[in-house]
């Protein structure tokens, strides 16, 4: 691409922090710097010491997740400004919706050219008008605004923000090429006596949200009728609650009478992004049975990881997963009904070919959804935001 020379300073998480931004910033930028020259910064956060592995780039700690004080983030924006595009990549969970959000964006336009922000999740209306009021006035404060869904999009349109501003690109995905057989994979995981067993894995952070509860009940159920099928559940909790509710999963798991024997296997740990391959790799179907909380819109990052190994999937019908009740609503379920769940895992183990071939859609749109192409619709929209001014 022709993309004239830049200085793009990010503000987001990043590796090693456990995150899923800081990892999707991670590799929107390794794909960027493959197409373009860009002088890239990253402000990010100050919970850990940032990893020599990943400065491809210069990192600077610039504020801390959560706390609602700036300060420093100004500063360093001042001392290392200005930018051609400053883009942050937003979470509410990192940056609160308070009005030192908003005042902070006002300060932060002296040193850039142009202010970008991506809305990780959009609030519905019905989570309150404060929420409205915080993102039309985020609307009004920066240059633009990208989401990953349509549901976000034309959400915030309902709300008031200008559609010329508002830029749908899809969560990138990251095709994976790693050629290696499900025994080599589980050999190198530890895992080598499920070789002969189907399996099927859920991954991420443990929290509430991602109905392992349901998935449990609803494995009892596949136990039943395929005695030879074993679940992964791989992950860690992420706060305090989801430290809670992994003790309740496993008190769960112990009062279901089919869940005994060693078929439900636990991986408590940080995955690293090999082994998180591997595992997908290993398993013959991802079990992603989100429950999301009303009025709260996102796109999950882990079905792009699982599009991206070109793995099957049963997803819940939520609006995080909103990709793959949209293209397949066939290998989708009700969120909550372990029953249904339970009837869609059978069918697959029963009718994998089948199933295969059903979730072809999805492997279609993890290629046109590829980091590449996710990056280049970043450097088109760089442009285009600059030319405007």
């Amino acid at each position: 691409m022709g993309v004239p020379f830049m200085r793009v300073a990010y503000v987001s998480t990043y590796p090693p922090t456990p995150c899923g931004i800081a990892e999707y910033t991670t590799d929107l930028i390794k794909s960027i710097k493959n197409l373009a020259n860009l002088d890239v910064l990253v402000l990010a956060d100050g919970v850990t010491n940032h990893d020599l592995s990943y400065k491809e780039v210069a990192i600077v700690s610039a504020f801390f997740p959560g706390k609602p004080s700036y300060g420093r983030l100004l500063k360093v924006a001042r001392d290392y400004g200005p930018f051609d595009i400053l883009h942050i990549q937003h979470e509410y969970g990192l940056f609160p919706p308070r009005n030192e959000f908003l005042n902070v964006l006002k300060e932060l336009r002296r040193y850039c050219n142009a202010l970008v922000v991506t809305l990780h999740t959009v609030y519905h209306a019905v989570r309150g008008y404060e929420l409205v009021k915080h993102q039309k006035m985020l609307g009004e404060l920066v240059d633009a605004i990208i989401v990953h869904s349509a549901l976000m999009e034309y959400e915030l349109w309902n709300q008031g923000v200008s559609l010329s501003k508002i830029h749908l690109i899809p969560h990138g995905t990251p095709l994976n090429d790693l050629a290696v057989s499900k025994e080599a994979a589980l050999r190198e995981l530890g895992l080598s006596e499920l070789s002969d067993k189907f399996i099927f894995a859920t991954v991420g952070f443990i929290r509430r949200d991602k109905g392992l509860d349901t998935l449990l009940e609803a494995f009892q159920k596949v136990r039943s009728k395929h005695s030879n099928a074993v679940l992964i559940i791989a992950g860690v909790p992420q706060d305090k609650e989801g430290i809670e509710h992994a003790r309740e999963l496993g008190k769960l798991a112990k009062e279901l009478p089919a869940l005994d024997g060693g078929n439900v296997i636990e991986v408590r740990k940080y995955l690293t992004r090999r082994e998180l391959t591997l595992l997908i790799k290993a398993s013959d179907l991802i079990v992603l049975p989100y429950r999301d909380d009303l009025g709260v819109f996102g796109v999950s990052g882990m079905l792009h990881v699982v599009m991206g190994c070109f793995k099957p999937v049963i997803c819940s019908r939520t609006p995080r997963l909103v990709e793959c009740s949209a293209l397949i609503p066939e290998v989708t379920v009700t969120p909550n009904d372990a029953g249904e769940l339970a009837e869609k895992m059978i069918y697959a183990i029963e009718n994998y070919s089948e199933f295969l071939e059903l979730c072809r859609p999805l492997f279609d749109l993890a290629v046109r959804s590829s980091w590449r192409n996710v990056a280049r619709k970043h450097l088109m929209l760089y442009e285009k935001v600059l030319s405007s001014k």
